[in-house]
């Protein structure tokens, strides 16, 4: 079962100054003391609010204004050994990091689905080494170099622990060149390539809110 959290209402406690008078803290107030100061503390612009209790903890930064930041690359290369024959390939990469958990993983898939490799219609899971096993389980879809899902689950465990699915699509318009070339000297059989093509995306970073944030129960 899965309990949204959104929206959320978030409860905000203030804290007050206490005035301090001519007897010191919670003497009364008004008039100059013993030392000659004045002692009235209208309106206080020194008395510092106290820490929100739980603030910085894993739960807290799931349940207020979370994102994850995401570092994304792709690259697709085709080549012709000869004028009929194809080889080639796409690769999207990506580092994405859960401030919840302070936890970053790499994730990474291949294609070889002609001509785009990816076009938003299959899941793929990370799958961090055996000793970063812990860290949260993580999908992905992507559409080639323009569109990015994320599905993602982590556990806190401040206290009793508290697992959160989270939910995120973004458009990507990633900047990318694409090369071309044709050996004009090519002759079959000396195994040098026919043509190559060459597609390389700048790594783009970004913040990645959900769109759907919620507790597995």
């Amino acid at each position: 079962m899965i309990l949204s959290l959104l929206p959320l209402f978030v409860l905000t406690t203030f804290a007050s100054c206490i005035p301090h008078g001519p007897g010191g803290p919670g003497g009364p107030p008004g008039g100059p003391g013993h030392d000659g100061h004045d002692h009235n503390c209208p309106t206080c612009p020194t008395c510092p609010a106290p820490p929100a209790p739980g603030c910085g903890t894993c739960l807290d930064t799931s349940l207020h204004d979370f994102a994850w930041k995401l570092s994304i690359e792709y690259h697709a290369f085709w080549y012709f050994t000869t004028p009929a024959h194809q080889n080639s390939w796409g690769t999207v990469s990506f580092n994405l990091t859960n401030p919840a958990v302070a936890a970053t993983i790499r994730c990474q898939a291949d294609s070889d689905r002609l001509s785009d490799f990816f076009y938003g219609d299959q899941w793929y899971t990370c799958t961090p080494s055996p000793a970063v096993a812990a860290l949260p389980a993580t999908s992905f879809k992507f559409f080639t170099h323009s569109r990015f899902e994320l599905n993602q689950t982590w556990t806190c465990g401040d206290k009793k622990p508290v697992t959160f699915l989270g939910l995120a699509k973004t458009d990507l318009n990633l900047q990318c060149t694409d090369v071309s070339w044709t050996n004009p000297n090519y002759t079959f059989g000396t195994g040098e390539f026919y043509s190559t093509r060459d597609v390389k995306c700048t790594p783009a970073t970004l913040d990645l809110k959900p769109y759907y944030e919620g507790l597995v129960l």
